[in-house]
């Protein structure tokens, strides 16, 4: 038996189908077991549900419950939302936020871009009045040669800069 025959059959019990259908179900019910079988077990289960339901009795009369439950979602719709007090701390707060990311981010950027490039790590400053250094940077080979050697007496004064060679 498909489904909507056993709807019809349920709406048939519960006495909800118009006069034209009672008829065509009563004259199936008559010639299909399976359609029986199935009025009889719900005859049975709407018994043993009546048995176990329990009738609540309110104070009241219906209309006056009813009428009470309106009266206050009409009072809760009529009064206004309170209105929220955004504290000074929270203003500041909704403010200084961002303006502190904006600050920190400025820094880093600064100090980022500040760099030089007497400040890059591995270049160092010779201040020895004894030794002396001779410098060869490449910029296509990508490569810097430092070379060391010991000073004499009569260099000794005299300060020596680096040498810079382009390779082509």
């Amino acid at each position: 038996m498909d489904y909507d025959s056993q709807l019809k059959v349920q709406a048939y019990l519960d006495e909800e189908l118009p006069e034209a259908e009672v008829r065509q179900i009563a004259e199936r019910l008559g010639r299909d077991s399976e359609a029986t079988a199935l009025l009889q077990e719900l005859r049975f289960t709407r018994e043993a549900l009546k048995g176990a339901e329990s009738e609540v009795r309110l104070p009241e009369s219906r209309e006056f419950f009813w009428s009470k439950i309106e009266r206050q979602i009409q009072r809760q719709d009529q009064t206004p939302a309170p209105s929220k007090q955004v504290s000074l701390l929270a203003r500041l707060r909704s403010y200084l936020v961002p303006a502190s990311a904006v600050a920190l981010l400025a820094i880093v950027l600064s100090l980022s871009i500040g760099k030089s490039e007497a400040t890059q790590p591995g270049e160092m400053e010779l201040v020895s009045d004894e030794m002396g250094a001779l410098t060869f940077r490449s910029q296509s080979e990508r490569m810097t040669m430092v070379w060391l050697y010991p000073r004499t007496d009569t260099q000794a004064g005299t300060e020596t800069l680096p040498v810079d060679f382009e390779a082509e």
